[in-house]
């Protein structure tokens, strides 16, 4: 697991990056450090996880990070909180780049359920993300990334595990 980032576009209670409670400071890996790292175990990899508490999609250079893995056999996965998936160029990119998964966290079946606990997150945001990620799958006839939709079921949405499980078939 490489934090490629320990920053996030979110406020989610429980998570110490959230909260600010992490006790680091809160930055982008650079490239190069990234590369070293890479080189330096490439040969004892067999998968790495580009994120863990921060958000990866933050890191500018994320889609670089998943190439340079790639080249060198090795499987890719990625968690989100997917509210990165505007650019046409990023999802065709990510789609190309040969990441195996990607966990995207959507834990609600609408704006006011997600927002209890994606504080400052935009549930629609999310589905239209993951909706153009799987077009761009389907239209260029990729199996991967592998998309797996994360749902936290908690108190106040426990009632929407049907829900939840429409919204992913709709996508």
């Amino acid at each position: 697991m490489l934090e490629t980032s320990s920053l996030c576009n979110l406020r989610c209670p429980l998570c110490p990056t959230g909260v600010g409670t992490l006790c680091r400071s809160q930055s982008n890996m650079p490239f190069d450090i990234f590369r070293k790292v890479i080189d330096d175990l490439c040969a004892y990899l067999i998968e790495v996880n580009l994120g863990n508490y921060g958000e990866p999609f933050l890191n500018n250079d994320i889609y670089d990070m998943v190439d340079y893995v790639k080249a060198r056999c090795i499987r890719t996965i990625i968690a989100t909180n997917g509210h990165f998936f505007r650019n046409p160029h990023d999802i065709r990119r990510l789609v190309r780049s040969g990441l195996d998964r990607i966990y995207i966290s959507l834990d609600g079946y609408d704006q006011e359920t997600y927002e209890e606990y994606r504080r400052g997150g935009n549930f629609r945001r999310v589905v239209e993300g993951m909706k153009a990620l799987v077009e761009e799958k389907r239209r260029v006839g990729n199996s991967s990334p592998y998309i797996e939709l994360q749902f936290l079921v908690m108190r106040h949405n426990e009632d929407g595990i049907a829900k939840m499980r429409k919204i992913a078939r709709d996508i």
